[in-house]
């Protein structure tokens, strides 16, 4: 009994202290370029039900496999969600093309474009990109390898109040919005070149037996 107890205790200081699954970890949430809060499916339902309904899009908060991101516009659609779950709710937003920049020891060391037009990778505020990516170094959420996915938005898209100002690219047709943030332990590659994408992955490992070490010695 004590065994099974004591590796409870310890699978629940791994998930909590060394796979981090937020996707809009603090330092990063000023380069979304959108509303979002934190809610819950009984809180939501209640909200839709004072609306008559609304259109946002919906995903998991920290359990990030628990079901795929969505939008919702019906009281259906809330039902449908997990009722255990903390849950990210965001203003909708049209990606026209996303791309994923594969970080490793604070460098880009590769980009993949996994949706929309790969020809609009020029068109990324790479300023932008390197700020987030700095500001996130800089933070306690850092880790030794993550990808972090930016999206286009077309001004055209959007209001002129909807993106946040100071990241707002005044010289093009195009604001570079952050999607989310992806641990490097359990990511896709989209056709990223295997031998960095086996170096990413063998980083971030590594740097989670550390912790797992430093814990066990502590408990």
């Amino acid at each position: 009994g004590g065994g099974v107890d004591k590796l409870k205790r310890k699978k629940r200081i791994l998930s909590r202290d060394i796979l981090p699954s937020d996707c809009y970890p603090p330092p990063l949430q000023k380069y979304m370029g959108r509303s979002f809060y934190e809610t819950t499916q009984t809180m939501l339902l209640e909200e839709v039900k004072m609306k008559g309904g609304l259109r946002m899009f919906v995903k998991p908060k920290n359990e990030v496999k628990k079901f795929t991101g969505r939008v919702i516009t019906t009281l259906y659609d809330v039902q449908s969600l997990p009722s255990d779950t903390y849950l990210y709710v965001c203003d909708c937003v049209h990606f026209m093309s996303e791309f994923r920049f594969f970080v490793q020891s604070g460098c880009v060391i590769g980009i993949q474009c996994y949706k929309g037009d790969p020809c609009l990778q020029s068109k990324l505020n790479m300023v932008i990109i390197k700020k987030a990516i700095d500001d996130l170094e800089s933070s306690p959420y850092k880790t030794a390898a993550y990808a972090l996915d930016f999206g286009l938005v077309s001004h055209t898209y959007k209001s002129e109040d909807s993106v946040t100002t100071d990241y707002k690219d005044v010289d093009s047709l195009f604001d570079t919005l952050l999607v989310e943030w992806n641990d490097a332990y359990s990511l896709g590659s989209y056709g990223f070149s295997s031998q960095h994408y086996t170096d990413m992955l063998i980083a971030r490992w590594q740097e989670v037996a550390r912790h797992v070490q430093h814990i066990s010695q502590q408990n």
